[in-house]
């Protein structure tokens, strides 16, 4: 089985480092027939999760917040749409990300990156 997790490095260096939505889109479509040719050719193989929202963190500033977050969405709607046009998975763990602003167990020790916990939400 493939799993796959991609993406958050590209809004995270956004336009200006030369990540574009459009070329995620690109990329991410290559990425997906890999896996899929991993799997000899069989996409109920292959799962996807979501980017998770990082802006409840601190490293994103409060001016920053509601432009990560939609960028976020963004991104995640252009990766959706891509993995269901091919049969592969996907586990949308965004909305539980979220929960991050009130609830702290869902984040690593990091502060940065999601915790075991929202993964085990994302099943549910």
């Amino acid at each position: 089985m493939v799993t796959h997790l991609f993406g958050l490095n590209n809004p995270y260096r956004g336009e200006s480092g030369g990540f574009t939505l459009e070329g995620y889109r690109q990329e991410f479509m290559e990425l997906m027939h890999i896996a899929i040719e991993f799997e000899e050719g069989n996409p109920g193989r292959v799962f996807l999760v979501s980017i998770p929202d990082y802006c409840l963190t601190p490293f994103v500033g409060e001016e920053n917040k509601a432009k990560v977050s939609a960028e976020i969405d963004a991104y995640n709607a252009a990766n959706l749409e891509i993995v269901n046009s091919m049969g592969i998975r996907y586990f949308n763990i965004t909305p539980i990300s979220r929960l991050a602003a009130d609830d702290n167990s869902l984040l690593a020790p990091d502060k940065l990156h999601p915790s075991g916990n929202v993964y085990h939400l994302g099943r549910a």
